[in-house]
C-alpha cells in the first residue's frame, strides 16, 4: 500500500478535490464507486461529475507520504495551496483536512498537531471565502429535506440519557458569560408579520399543551415510549402535542417526578 495525497481535478475548471489515504488506489476506486451511485459526501464534486461526465476527471498524486502519521498535515498544506475549500477553486466540504483513513495517530503526533494549530486565526478574507463557501446553493445540504424517520432517529438520538449535557448544569460564570454575550444581539431587529404569527400560534399550542398535561396523562405518554417502545412521532399525534415536548417528557427533562 502507497499513502498520498491525492487530487481530483476536473479538467473542464482545473477545479479539485483534495484527500489523503493510506491506500490511494483504493480510495480512488470508492470514489468512483459513490460519485457512479450518486453517493458523493461532497455534493458539489457529486454534481459537477454529472455535469460534466466521467471523461472530464482525472485522479492525480499530489505527494507521496512515507509516513502515515503525517498524511494529515500534508494534507491540509494542499487544502491550504489549492483553496480547494472555496467553492470558486475546489469541491472539498471543509476547510480542515479530516481524513484520517487507517490512520492512527501517536500521543507524540497528536501534541505536535495541537501545537501547531493552536491560537492559529483566520484572517477575516479567510472567514468570509469559508462563509461564501457555504451558503445558498454553495451548501451542501442545500434544498434537502429531511425524512420523519430522519427527524425521529435524530430527535432520539438527543433526547434523554443519550444528549450529551443530560444531568450536567452550567456553572454561573458560565451563566453570566452566555447572558451577556446575548444581551443586544437581537437590538433593532424587526419579526415579519409571518413570524409574529407564527410565534403565537406556537405559543397558543404551548399554553395547551400545558394545560391537559396531568400526571396520569405524563405516566402514560412514558409507558407508551418506554414499556410499549411506540415512537415519538406516534405519541405527539395520539395526544396532539408537539414531537419536540414528548421528547422532553420521554427524556425526563420537564415534569420530572
Amino acid at each position: 500500500m502507497k499513502s498520498a495525497i491525492y487530487a481530483i481535478r476536473n479538467l473542464s475548471n482545473q477545479k479539485v478535490y483534495v484527500g489523503s489515504a493510506v491506500n490511494y488506489e483504493a480510495r480512488w476506486k470508492k470514489h468512483i464507486s459513490l460519485l457512479r451511485g450518486g453517493s458523493h459526501h461532497s455534493k458539489h464534486l457529486q454534481r459537477s461529475w454529472k455535469k460534466y461526465g466521467r471523461d472530464k476527471f482525472v485522479f492525480e498524486i499530489l505527494e507521496f507520504v512515507p509516513e502515515k502519521e503525517m498524511l494529515i498535515e500534508i494534507e491540509q498544506k494542499w487544502i491550504d495551496h489549492h483553496r480547494s475549500f472555496d467553492r470558486e477553486f475546489g469541491y472539498n466540504i471543509s476547510p480542515t483536512a479530516g481524513s484520517t483513513l487507517g490512520v492512527k495517530h501517536s500521543k507524540e503526533m497528536r501534541e505536535k498537531v495541537s501545537s501547531a494549530v493552536k491560537g492559529r486565526k483566520l484572517s477575516e478574507e479567510a472567514k468570509k471565502n469559508i462563509s461564501k463557501s457555504k451558503m445558498g446553493e454553495k451548501n451542501p445540504m442545500f434544498g434537502y429535506k429531511y425524512t420523519e424517520e430522519q427527524k425521529q432517529a435524530m430527535s432520539e438520538r438527543n433526547s434523554g440519557v443519550n444528549n450529551p449535557f443530560y444531568g450536567k448544569k452550567h456553572d454561573e460564570a458560565t451563566r453570566l458569560k452566555m447572558s451577556k454575550n446575548g444581551k443586544g444581539k437581537n437590538k433593532g431587529r424587526k419579526l415579519s408579520k409571518e413570524q409574529i404569527e407564527k410565534i403565537g400560534k406556537s405559543n397558543a399550542k404551548t399554553k395547551r399543551e400545558k394545560s391537559h398535561l396531568t400526571k396520569e396523562v405524563i405516566i402514560e405518554i412514558r409507558r407508551l415510549r418506554e414499556e410499549e417502545g411506540k415512537k415519538i412521532v406516534e405519541i405527539a399525534r395520539m395526544f396532539d402535542l408537539r414531537e419536540g415536548h414528548v421528547g422532553k417528557i420521554c427524556g425526563y427533562k420537564i415534569w420530572n417526578f
